[in-house]
């Protein structure tokens, strides 16, 4: 694995992704998803008087680097880039394309450059059911912090998720059932 990035167990980085590191790290958590093509850059360089941007993008003068954090079970779509400094909430879904500069908090939906809210993954109550399959009880977050949550950011947003598993899918995804529920 290369230094300064993190992967947690079930993470899946799709081919032709690119992570652009000097000093920062990149931290992907479990159940996590990167689409095809994505881009993670942990610096960003200043400029400064006297030398050129070629001199100081190469020796990395006064680079700022910071890490960037992918919390669990997000979803980020292809061709996606997210820059230096960037946590991304856990259960969190990023359209494709979009450029991701500062933090997002949990379960939200995000597109555009810059990325904006647009909803929520899913209800408040769908929420308290997937961390309760997919967390153990002192990793969950509370019915108090979601409200917090959807007050703060999601009033009046759609949730884009559902809570509905056909016959075939359901026994499909049992098959699999170790990498969801309480390893």
């Amino acid at each position: 694995m290369p230094q300064n990035i993190y992967l947690e167990d079930y993470t899946l980085v799709q081919p032709h992704s690119n992570f652009v590191i000097a000093g920062g790290r990149v931290f992907i958590k479990k159940w996590t998803s990167l689409s095809f093509n994505c881009t993670i850059v942990t610096g960003n360089h200043k400029p400064t008087v006297g030398l050129n941007q070629r001199i100081i993008e190469r020796l990395h003068i006064n680079d700022i680097e910071k890490d960037v954090v992918i919390g669990e079970d997000c979803w980020v779509g292809a061709n996606v880039t997210i820059l230096s400094g960037t946590m991304l909430g856990r259960g969190s879904v990023v359209g494709a394309c979009s450029l991701l500069n500062k933090s997002s908090p949990p379960y939200a939906v995000l597109v555009g450059t810059p990325a904006k809210i647009v909803g929520v993954k899913f209800s408040l109550e769908q929420i308290l059911k997937h961390e309760s399959n997919l967390y153990p009880e002192h990793e969950r977050m509370s019915r108090d912090e979601l409200e917090v949550l959807f007050e703060k950011y999601y009033k009046g947003l759609k949730s884009m998720g559902t809570d509905y598993l056909s016959p075939e899918e359901k026994m499909k995804s049992m098959q699999y059932a170790n990498m969801q529920y309480k390893i």
